[in-house]
């Protein structure tokens, strides 16, 4: 926690997804909590709200766009000076940025069929229970995959442009940890260091929903 805080403070680039994105807002000040309204599985639409035009990141995305959602848990309070740049028709707090260069996102912009597919395998019996078909949240995303593979790829090189336009503009430090400190002459071991910016554990953190309470 204390890290994720000392990134955001230094400007280091910071991408937390679905659990990433709780731990993120939970350490900068933000509330998270079981959604009141239950899962979100499958593909859904997302929606960009004003806020988030000539964001870095999300600001070329369309108004409305689809993403796989995979959680029980959810940002109810974003830290405090952060911007909420999408929602869904369940979750009021889908992305947000907090200062210049530290965003969560509760969808996964990185997941296709494959990785969906493992996820609801592994909690087949759950889904069962909870009315959700497994078969069915697999072809969903195999359906939109082409779609999903075309919008959030965008995303993916935005983020990486993030990345290298920050490690050519200065040299990151943070006082608690070494590992953060890279040469900023070396913008692609940044494009490398770009993957330990990014958090994310779907297992555990939909584990955590399913088994609470």
């Amino acid at each position: 926690m204390r890290l994720l805080r000392c990134s955001v403070a230094a400007t280091v680039p910071v991408l937390g997804v679905c659990l990433g994105a709780q731990l993120l807002a939970s350490a900068c000040g933000g509330t998270v909590r079981r959604s009141p309204h239950g899962l979100e599985v499958g593909v859904l639409p997302v929606e960009m709200l004003p806020a988030s035009a000539g964001d870095p990141l999300l600001g070329a995305a369309p108004r409305n766009l689809p993403a796989v959602l995979f959680h029980g848990d959810e940002v109810a309070v974003p830290p405090p000076g952060a911007i909420v740049l999408a929602r869904t028709d369940q979750c009021a707090v889908q992305a947000f940025r907090l200062g210049e260069s530290t965003w969560g996102v509760q969808f996964h912009p990185e997941a296709g069929v494959e990785s969906v597919a493992s996820w609801v395998r592994a909690y087949e019996v759950e889904l069962h229970g909870r009315g959700w078909d497994p078969n069915e949240v697999i072809a969903e995303v195999r359906h939109a995959e082409p779609e999903l593979r075309t919008t959030w790829g965008s995303l993916l090189q935005r983020w990486l442009d993030v990345v290298s336009a920050g490690a050519r503009a200065k040299r990151y430090g943070c006082p608690h940890s070494r590992a953060w400190t890279r040469p900023h002459k070396d913008p692609s071991g940044w494009a490398r260091a770009a993957r330990s910016s990014v958090i994310s554990d779907i297992s555990t953190h939909f584990d955590s929903a399913l088994h609470r309470s």
